[in-house]
């Protein structure tokens, strides 16, 4: 159990006991009914929690499907929320006393239409008031790599259109106007350089170009956008129109996108 001090930022679905918070804390920890997958920002874990928030003589109990965000608190505020941690699997990357709370969180999202970068940022600005997120590091390339391969392989109900075999995911990165033709390649203009990042948390990002790619430039295309491209068997960054939302003759999708959140120093992010 982790127990420090802090509040949960929704009420509603909460089970209130009547016992004291040591007792509380042993009845969160009892709890079998744990589940949810966890992706924190710079680490791709799955992970279990259990919230318990101390509101002595009682207290409340909330799952992660109800609760996901804390307000971060001072010790003389008196609120106290504990989690519970069921396991944390061999998948999880990074230090291992990295914490598990942190601020902000990134999703691979699947949207069940083909669509454009430009319909990729409206959609992610509607949800999280930012543009499409970069990849920080290997770790998040990683996650995000598994989870665009799971959507091609057991895509959920009405997440991926029918009758195509490769998807796209719109990621952080538009070219460099000096990196477009009649440049050429050189020192300034060669791959992952190539491009401009608006992420802040993803300014030198962590990509796994194909072969021969980015061609962009090489070719004299208007290949301005950047994606992550999965096939069965096959996956890795490509640069793209920014304007493309499928390929027939090739059977891809841009189906979906990578998108990010940072909520702030008082807040951790939980989902």
């Amino acid at each position: 159990m982790i127990v420090t001090w802090g509040k949960p930022l929704r009420e509603p679905g909460l089970t209130m006991f009547n016992i004291t918070w040591k007792e509380c804390i042993q009845e969160c920890w009892m709890d079998s009914n744990c589940v949810v997958s966890l992706m924190l920002r710079a680490e791709s874990c799955k992970c279990c929690f259990q919230l318990v928030y101390d509101t002595s003589p009682t207290c409340q109990k909330y799952s992660i499907e109800i609760i996901n965000t804390v307000e971060k608190l001072p010790p003389n505020s008196g609120n106290r929320v504990a989690f519970r941690v069921l396991r944390r699997e061999k998948t999880c990357f990074g230090p291992v006393n990295e914490p598990l709370l942190k601020q902000g969180t990134v999703h691979a999202m699947a949207t069940g239409n083909c669509i454009n970068r430009t319909q990729a940022d409206a959609s992610c600005v509607s949800m999280y008031n930012r543009s499409v997120a970069g990849v920080s590091n290997k770790e998040e390339y990683e996650f995000l790599k598994n989870a665009a391969m799971n959507h091609l392989t057991n895509p959920s109900d009405y997440t991926v259109p029918p009758g195509y075999t490769r998807l796209g995911f719109w990621i952080d990165g538009i070219r460099k106007t000096e990196c477009k033709y009649p440049s050429t390649i050189g020192v300034s203009c060669n791959g992952t350089n190539e491009f401009y990042y608006n992420d802040s948390f993803a300014q030198t990002p962590a990509l796994d170009w194909n072969t021969g790619q980015p061609d962009g430039l090489s070719k004299r295309t208007n290949d301005d956008c950047v994606a992550l491209l999965v096939q069965t068997g096959k996956s890795g960054i490509e640069d793209i129109g920014c304007e493309v939302k499928e390929i027939t003759e090739s059977k891809l999708c841009m189906v979906g996108y990578f998108c990010g959140k940072s909520i702030g120093q008082d807040t951790w992010e939980l989902n």
